[in-house]
């Protein structure tokens, strides 16, 4: 199945001039439209085995397919301090070792359409907080919206 992703980088540069310092931003967006992301891993402690949403990274996903994948945290999608948008498609059938089968995120998730389901969490043999979140698991400093 043919994958369609578009990513646009937008940069911005800013000099500060206090105290010489210097500021750069960078922002990419990545569209995930159609297709298949699935039997993925992430190496020993890593999140995401189908998508791993980085710093300064807007994620939305309005159609397509993640299954499948595992990984340690988040084995379909790991959302790191940024934004994740799921306004359709499903994630599904995907498994993290200790939390978060679909989704594990520690920023912004905002649900408005789709399907998450099939997911699980647990089987890692040490650690704390073993199968959390089969579905979604939200650490303290995230927060999640599902809009009807």
């Amino acid at each position: 199945m043919v994958v369609l992703l578009l990513c646009l980088a937008v940069r911005f540069l800013a000099i500060l001039l206090v105290h010489m310092a210097v500021m750069y931003i960078m922002v990419v967006i990545l569209l995930f439209l159609v297709g298949t992301i699935s039997g993925n891993t992430a190496d020993s402690a890593g999140g995401g085995g189908g998508v791993s949403n980085g710093y300064s990274v807007v994620f939305t996903m309005s159609g397509g397919t993640i299954s499948g994948n595992t990984a340690h945290l988040g084995g379909g999608v790991y959302v790191s301090y940024d934004d994740f948008t799921m306004a359709g498609g499903e994630i599904i059938d995907n498994k993290a070792l200790t939390q978060g089968g679909g989704v594990y995120s520690l920023g912004h998730f905002v649900m408005s359409s789709g399907i998450i389901s099939g997911n699980s969490a647990g089987g890692a043999t040490s650690g704390f907080d073993i199968g959390l979140g089969g579905g979604v698991y939200i650490f303290a400093h995230g927060f999640y919206y599902v809009v009807r």
